[in-house]
């Protein structure tokens, strides 16, 4: 009897537990936050989580052992922005997937390179920022508004190829951290979490979940941030701008004769071209001396703090126009003057949206995977001549023929397009080690010259390599800055003699 008892009391107390785990749970909305209501139930740690998945995935991605740099996340918040980069530093540095730019050093780059880590880098300048110190990987990303939630992501581009090599996207809820840290930034970002005061661009009333929101209008009066406008840094396309009728400059207001002829963009080099007439038939104009390159500037006019000074400057065409070559240009909008004189020589608006456009100097085709092949003793003839190029302007620098025997690949070179006479960069033995190859298809591989001198009566320089295993590859001389370079050579392209 007493087990009987025993036995009923035990059902019932389980009858009664199952009822109980059937209930649902009672589930509360919250469409503003109270000062009773949990940190957790912002969502605060989703942040943290994405961040987490976002290094996995890189990690996933990114051939191990690369060098990467965590460049920046654009964002309405430097405070988020950092927060996201330095927690994308510290997984990096604990995994130990990868050699990690630092953050102290990252913060001498972006002082260097005049960039926010919260603001706008377009590929190209995190491309160029990454090949200044060497990386293999660039990391970038952003955080962008969708309704109440905000969407990340965050890129890996590979230096040398621009291929992206991972893109993380993931929406998250407006958790605790992330609003807080959008907050401290200062940065007015639409729809925050709810409860909480934001102030949009557009101006339009919204509010949503009993959050006020604050237009562009209202926000001046009350002490409120209005975003601004991010401007898009354009893609330049290579090839040559012309203008019709030619851009002419000014003095003090008063028109003089300079004339921009064209620009040619290659190879990350933006080469303006002056000529003393409105046809660009003759005259060369401003001085265009190497110690006076660094006074022709290039300020953009979207981003009016950001200029550029000349990097190399000459005369061609027989004399008959001056250049000013500059290095990364962005803005296709902008002014170009020369601050030698007070006051200045300046055109004051170039756009080359405006110009006509002639496509040319694609860059280099990126990198492939290639079989080793052993390179044919023989001769190797190009039609046309290879030429060199300083800072985008073409030197009368050419490459004549390649001769390959017993594992030596020796480079001839010559000063005229015909081979006919002239040797060109300086082939005394004590320059001889200025000479190098880069291998196209295995950009970390670079081959120094072993040898060089004149042969054919000194009408031809030459420049000797040792175990040479690329056949598409850069010639440069590093002997001046910037170098003398062939951009491209391929022995496939060549007609082969045994």
């Amino acid at each position: 009897m007493k087990n009987f008892k025993l036995t009923g009391i035990l059902l019932t107390m389980l009858i009664v537990l199952a009822g109980c785990s059937g209930v649902p749970a009672t589930t509360t909305t919250t469409t503003s936050r109270s000062a009773a209501a949990p940190a957790a139930a912002l969502g605060s740690d989703e942040l943290d989580e994405t961040i987490r998945e976002a290094s996995d995935y890189i990690n996933n991605n990114i051939p191990a052992g690369n060098f990467i740099v965590i460049l920046n996340i654009q964002s309405g918040s430097a405070a988020l922005s950092d927060y996201i980069i330095d927690e994308l530093i510290a997984n990096a540095v604990n995994d130990k997937n990868f050699s990690v730019v630092d953050r102290q050093r990252l913060d001498e780059i972006r002082k260097e390179q005049n960039f926010q880590t919260s603001g706008e880098v377009d590929d190209d300048q995190a491309l160029s920022i990454g090949r200044f110190i060497g990386a293999q990987s660039i990391v970038t990303g952003s955080v962008s508004t969708l309704g109440s939630r905000y969407r990340i992501t965050v890129r890996a581009l590979d230096v040398e190829t621009a291929k992206v090599q991972a893109q993380f996207n993931k929406n998250i809820a407006a958790g605790e951290t992330i609003v807080a840290l959008m907050q401290s930034g200062g940065g007015g970002t639409a729809a925050a979490a709810a409860g909480r005061q934001t102030t949009t661009a557009s101006g339009a009333a919204a509010t949503a979940a009993g959050g006020q929101t604050t237009t562009a209008a209202a926000a001046t009066a009350s002490g409120g941030t209005t975003a601004q406008p991010v401007v898009q840094p354009p893609a330049i396309a290579y090839g040559t701008y012309t203008f019709f009728p030619r851009p002419r400059a000014m003095k003090a207001g008063v028109d003089i004769d300079a004339y921009l002829d064209k620009i040619v963009v290659r190879d990350g080099y933006f080469i303006v071209y002056l000529t003393t007439v409105a046809t660009g038939e003759r005259g060369g104009v401003w001085n265009a001396n190497p110690a006076y390159t660094r006074y022709a500037k290039i300020q953009d006019l979207d981003r009016p703090s950001r200029n550029y000074a000349a990097i190399t400057s000459g005369w061609t065409d027989g004399n008959r126009q001056s250049f000013f070559s500059f290095e990364n240009i962005e803005c296709k909008k902008f002014r170009l003057y020369n601050d030698n004189s007070n006051p200045n020589d300046i055109f004051e608006e170039i756009n080359l949206d405006n110009a006509l456009f002639e496509p040319g100097f694609p860059p280099a085709a990126p990198a492939r995977q290639i079989t080793l092949q052993p390179i044919q003793n023989g001769k190797y003839f190009f039609f046309p001549r290879p030429r060199a190029m300083k800072a985008g302007v073409d030197l009368d620098a050419y490459l004549d023929r390649i001769e390959v025997r017993s594992g030596y690949l020796t480079i001839y070179l010559t000063t005229v397009a015909t081979g006919d006479r002239g040797g060109v960069w300086n082939a005394n033995t004590a320059y001889t080690r200025y000479a190098k190859i880069q291998d196209l298809d295995r950009p970390s591989r670079n081959f120094t010259a072993v040898r060089s001198g004149w042969t054919d009566g000194n009408r031809q320089s030459f420049f000797t390599f040792q175990d040479m295993t690329a056949r598409r590859f850069r010639l440069y001389n590093d002997n001046s800055t910037p170098n003398d370079i062939f951009l491209e050579i391929n022995l496939d392209n060549a007609e082969y003699e045994p």
